[in-house]
């Protein structure tokens, strides 16, 4: 640990933080032989010391294609250690997923192939990051992840979503990898940067040694002054360049040969000339092999070829040889210290000691050699693993491609379809892809047509996922023909809706509609009803994007009868639920409420916690599009139970997305900023762009409001990306992009350019015209554009938005923004110079939107109403006005609207309360409320 004080000072920093409940993670990168791994032990030495628990995993190039293999390879060990008492306790229910997530911890059934992939991958994430909190909670944890420049992508994206949620609790997480090796995995640099511009994690970048360094090395560990090692030191810097491992295997090298010894009980040799070395470390290393007797250096071959740790049990049957041998050549390899052997949950295991090692080894091995090795590996593991060999399909993978014998070829192919599969249902898609892609090409002629089906459809399926839409597209194209080929319409029927919305997700609607109804064709000529539904549910989604609601609607009312006639409830649910949603933007309200209680009591009956819980996100949304904002929080709050006891995050963030719409509307700004922070983190690790637009633009709205424009800005300018609005295309995700719009338009407002909020809330409204979804111009579009009409001393434009408003949100009984209408019109009643009036409709406007609550549009409201008071001579009513809402402000942080509340009070010859009074002894903002709603004689139920 010479010359890395620094290095540890910032490990021993993050462990204290850990230990005191405060999470947090290092990335430390390096060059091949900096010193690591070296950093890495130290910290599990440290670890130690503090009492924590420490798990380490580590990576090679044979793993890079398994899901998961970093943190299997932590975690399989304390799975294993474990009783079963335990292990239920910290899994609280998600065992089996955890089971399945690291599927050698033992036999693990394979979810139900109707499920939700994306549903899938997100529970398995969440209920693994609850498994970290929960095992923290009882001792701190540090979790090592070594040589991430061989990690699968579905790993780095765990690693990136555990990130971002161990703040809270006492967990460290430390992660190495290679920064020479790591151009072809971006992905782990793109993350890296991720986290550390949100402060999730901080890096440390360690150098080579110095000349200084390594002379305090080479004088601590041979006790020798540094006036005897000065020109020796020298030339090994020269040689090494710094860099510890090929300093250490320098050292190592000239004692085993004898240039350095001890004699007399002194090291000798430091006048040496010159290093009797190769030109390079890995020739050194070579050296040290062909030293090796032949029997010993087979079986160092066959752990190169085996490329990662192998427990003792398995590496017997690989060697060939009898048990006393192999022992004998491991000790070999052991004292020579090529290897190491340590104890992983009671198992012996054996692995290089570094993975250079391994390399040099490896790379000094014949093509012809290496390739009959992997054989020889592969048919040895498959016999050793037996009946659980498809289990270990990733790593027998490997070995069968890497032989290269076409009697084999027919096992790479088995092995990378079983692999590809697997890594399919984990939502490794990356990976899966790789598999399958690699098996595809190895396909004989003669392989069984199921296999080259299979293939093909898992293969489309796992290119689709990764948005390659293209080759997606190309892949379903050929299993159609094939289809067609053998007149099977069932698969027909199926791969037109695959096919259907690969050309919908990318904006070709009349192609998408050609293969829904192809598809539809299909079904109906085969009889297959209940794919039948799912296409006549295709197209109606389709329609409702091209803005045909009407059609949209007659589509969805076909497969409501078709699911009556079957009598599937949960495809009805299912029907029911899109009714919901469509009435819910277009109307009308009564018919959104029938189908939201049919659904609900369709998935009561079925007992279906996650189809309720997203049932009720509709439910939930209907009241919040509607202003009902107390019923809405009713729907929430169940809502989010059922999401906590499915352990369902994407349901979580549908429910708590709500949440911050709530709390922003009904004046918890705080609250709201909380919750939108930890949902926008799920939203990135989830890859829910839609989700991730609109809170963006919430956060955004509460930051306008309270004067920080910068970080308003910013985040409405990446919604603004995200949704794709403004674009000259057809905007694609309406409910992303005129979310979109709206924080736009508060931007501008806030800026003072209201012309500008014009044009755009104008753009906006056309947009939702095109799609008919009315609920978002009265929610979001037309109160943003009546106040920049106003601003702007239009009054005839804001007086017939505020109109449109009006219209529009009776029709829908859109509660709240009938209670903007009335603001809208007191405001221009007031404008025109009615003041009586004005005050009247000003005061009875804001005890609309207090009932709502919209408390901060009320107690904006209040200040107008406060000035108009002040211009009539009553000083007294202005005051008390000014003050409560004075206090509503200070509890928002609304920056601006304070200020503009604390000098009307100056103009009233009052000096401001204090800015913390809210802090001190006197009344909350919620008792204010009550108080006043006490005041106008509203019961105690009430």
């Amino acid at each position: 640990m010479v010359g890395r004080e620094r290095e540890m000072a910032q490990v021993s920093h993050l462990l204290a933080e850990a230990d005191a409940g405060r999470g947090g993670m290092m990335i430390i990168s390096g060059g091949g032989g900096v010193g690591k791994s070296r950093l890495l032990r130290e910290a599990c030495a440290e670890a130690d010391r503090r009492g924590m628990r420490h798990l380490t995993g580590r990576t090679s190039p044979v793993e890079r294609g398994i899901p998961y293999a970093p943190f299997a390879d932590g975690f399989i060990p304390l799975f294993n250690q474990l009783n079963p008492e335990e292990l239920a306790t910290l899994t609280r229910g998600s065992e089996a997923e955890l089971r399945y997530f690291f599927s050698p911890m033992g036999s693990a059934s394979l979810p139900d192939p109707g499920q939700d992939h994306a549903e899938l991958k997100a529970r398995l994430l969440w209920s693994f990051s609850h498994f970290l909190s929960r095992l923290s909670a009882r001792r701190p944890l540090l979790v090592v992840l070594d040589d991430l420049q061989w990690a699968d992508t579905s790993s780095i994206e765990l690693l990136h979503f555990i990130a971002r949620r161990i703040t809270g609790d006492r967990i460290a997480l430390i992660a190495a990898y290679n920064d020479e090796l790591i151009g072809g995995h971006p992905e782990v640099t793109a993350v890296e940067e991720s986290l550390i511009s949100i402060g999730a994690a901080r890096r440390c970048e360690l150098r080579p040694h110095s000349l200084a360094d390594i002379t305090a090395l080479v004088c601590q560990t041979f006790d020798v002054p540094e006036s005897a090692t000065r020109e020796f030191v020298a030339m090994v810097f020269g040689w090494t360049r710094g860099n510890p491992f090929f300093v250490d295997e320098v050292l190592k090298t000239l004692v085993d040969k004898g240039r350095l010894r001890r004699v007399d009980g002194r090291w000798t040799g430091w006048d040496l000339m010159e290093i009797d070395l190769p030109s390079s470390v890995r020739d050194s290393v070579r050296g040290r092999f062909r030293s090796l007797p032949e029997r010993v250096r087979t079986f160092a071959d066959i752990l190169a070829v085996v490329g990662t740790s192998i427990a003792y049990e398995a590496l017997l049957p690989l060697s060939g040889t009898d048990e006393l041998s192999l022992l004998s050549g491991l000790e070999e390899l052991r004292k020579a210290r090529l290897i190491e052997e340590r104890l992983e949950g009671g198992v012996i295991v054996y692995d290089f000691v570094h993975p250079m090692v391994r390399e040099a080894l490896y790379s000094e091995m014949g093509l012809a050699r290496a390739r009959r090795l992997h054989g020889q590996v592969a048919e040895a593991l498959e016999a050793f693993r037996g009946t659980e060999a498809l289990q270990y399909a990733d790593e027998l993978a490997y070995h069968y491609v890497r032989a290269g014998d076409r009697m084999l070829a027919s096992k790479a192919v088995k092995y990378l379809s079983v692999a590809g599969k697997k890594a399919l249902q984990k939502q490794a898609n990356r990976e899966a892809a790789d598999y399958l892609g690699a098996a595809l090409e190895r396909v004989s002629d003669d392989t069984h047509s199921s296999i080259l089906e299979g293939l093909i459809e898992d293969l489309a399926r796992a290119r689709q996922r990764l948005g390659d839409l293209v080759e997606a597209g190309q892949l379903w194209q050929r299993r159609l023909e094939i289809a067609r080929a053998s007149g099977d319409r069932a698969v027909c029927a199926r791969v037109h809706r695959s096919l259907g919305y690969i050309e919908y997700w990318q904006s070709r609607y009349p192609e998408a509609m050609e293969h829904f109804q192809s598809g539809l064709d299909a079904s109906v000529a085969e009889d297959d009803e209940a794919q039948s539904l799912l296409l006549h549910l295709a197209r109606a989604e389709c329609l409702m994007e091209m803005g045909r609601a009407h059609d949209a609607q007659g589509e969805t009312e076909v497969a409501l009868r078709i699911g009556e006639r079957l009598g599937r409830r949960d495809l009805l649910a299912r029907v029911h639920l899109r009714l919901l949603l469509l009435h819910l933007w277009t109307g009308p309200v009564e018919r959104a409420r029938f189908h939201r209680d049919c659904a609900l009591q369709l998935a009561a009956s079925r007992e279906d916690p996650a189809l309720r819980c997203g049932i009720l996100w509709g439910a939930g949304l209907l009241e919040v599009g509607t202003g009902d904002l107390r019923a809405s929080g009713v729907y929430i709050a169940e809502g989010m139970r059922l999401a906590e006891e499915t352990r369902s995050p994407l349901h979580w963030l549908r429910m708590v997305e709500l949440q911050v719409e709530l709390n922003t509307i009904s004046g918890d700004w705080p609250g709201a900023l909380e919750l939108a922070q930890k949902a926008v983190d799920t939203a990135r690790a989830l890859n829910q762009r839609s989700s991730l637009a609109r809170l963006l633009v919430w956060m955004g709205l509460v930051h306008f409001g309270r004067g920080d424009l910068a970080r308003g800005n910013a985040m409405v300018c990446e919604a603004w990306e995200l949704s794709g609005a403004g674009r000259e295309e057809p905007v694609t995700d309406v409910h992303a992009a005129v979310t979109a719009y709206a924080g736009r338009i508060g931007e501008h407002l806030h800026a003072g350019e209201y012309t500008t909020a014009i044009a755009v809330g104008e753009k906006a409204l056309s947009t939702v015209d095109r799609s008919g979804y009315l609920v978002w111009a009265i929610h979001c579009i037309m109160p943003l554009l009546t106040e920049a009409y106003l601003m702007n001393g239009d009054l005839e434009g804001a007086a017939r938005i505020g109109a449109r408003l009006r219209q529009d949100s009776e029709r829908l009984g859109h509660t709240l923004g009938i209670a903007w209408a009335d603001a809208c019109d007191a405001l221009l009643v007031w404008l025109r110079g009615d003041t009586a009036s004005g005050i009247r409709d000003l005061t009875a406007a804001a005890e609309r939107l207090e009932a709502i609550p919209a408390v901060f549009d009320a107690a904006r409201l209040r200040r107008h109403l406060a000035a108009r008071l002040r211009d009539l001579g009553d000083r007294e009513a202005a005051l008390r006005e000014l003050r409560l809402i004075h206090e509503i402000f200070l509890r928002l942080g609304a920056v601006p609207e304070l200020a503009k509340t604390r000098e009307q009070i100056r103009e009233l010859g009052v000096r401001p309360p204090l800015r913390d009074a809210a802090r001190g002894g006197g009344l909350s903002c919620r008792e204010l409320e009550i108080a006043r709603m006490a005041g106008r004689g509203l019961s105690n139920k009430a």
